[in-house]
């Protein structure tokens, strides 16, 4: 992802969030996507989306074909890359992507602190954190989960898209603290029970609920006194499954926090 983040004009690399790339626009099909939203189009790099997914892939384009069905890949270090293309569908289900002419990176940076200010209202409480996509959910809950486990609090991540804590050969790419356990790439409902089964954790927490699955594998933590972190996108929100809500917002690039009980 470095390599890719130079692609970026250095003016721009501070505030870049994203990176797409469309085979569609012929003359720029790079553009920067900035913290307020606004795409750049970038000019004279020949970089191609097979070049970048074999980047991502680790030059094995096969092996992650069961990835794409979803629509994205989880790059080293917690990247995002959202992939559009023409579906492959059997028996009315998405089975895989080909032909595809579309690629939109994320960039995943770590922010250590940013919970800081809130973590004595937040602590040992059960916290829903709401934004819309890409204002900085999973940041804020990576760093309460650091928090958290730093004040000896055993939290077990169920991590069921590699963003949260970015293993690579089983090491946290992203400090997670000093009593974290990371499950990646399981089921929610199967993967919250293996963890309370196997980890024994004080609490649990995991990235964007949206789904009834979703919904039920947090139903079945409710009664095991654990606390619970998770992050949704603004609108979806289980109050009573929590104490705790932190709704992030962004308005001309700066982000706001409102932490409120429910």
């Amino acid at each position: 992802m470095d390599e890719l983040l130079r692609l970026i004009p250095p003016a721009l690399r501070d505030t870049a969030e994203e990176l797409r790339i469309r085979r569609s626009a012929a003359k720029y099909p790079f553009a920067s996507v900035t913290s307020e939203g606004r795409e750049i189009p970038l000019g004279g790099l020949t970089l191609t989306i097979g070049d970048i997914l074999a980047l991502v892939s680790g030059n094995s384009y096969q092996s992650v074909q069961e990835r794409l069905k979803s629509g994205f890949l989880t790059a080293k270090g917690g990247h995002r890359v959202g992939v559009c293309g023409t579906t492959i569908v059997k028996d009315g289900v998405i089975d895989g992507l080909r032909d595809i002419s579309s690629l939109n990176i994320r960039f995943c940076r770590e922010h250590a602190g940013i919970a800081e200010a809130f973590f004595e209202r937040l602590k040992g409480k059960s916290t829903l954190i709401i934004s819309p996509p890409g204002v900085g959910k999973t940041t804020f809950l990576r760093d309460l989960i650091r928090l958290t486990s730093n004040a000896g609090i055993r939290v077990a991540v169920l991590d069921e898209r590699g963003e949260i804590a970015a293993l690579n050969g089983g090491v946290p790419g992203f400090d997670l603290g000093r009593a974290t356990d990371v499950l990646e790439a399981a089921p929610r409902l199967e993967g919250v029970q293996m963890l309370l089964r196997t980890m024994a954790p004080k609490c649990i927490a995991m990235d964007e609920v949206s789904s009834r699955s979703d919904l039920n594998a947090l139903n079945s933590i409710e009664n095991c006194g654990v606390q619970l972190l998770a992050t949704t996108h603004k609108g979806l929100d289980y109050p009573a499954l929590f104490e705790m809500l932190v709704t992030i917002t962004l308005e001309n690039g700066k982000r706001t926090y409102e932490v409120t009980q429910c």
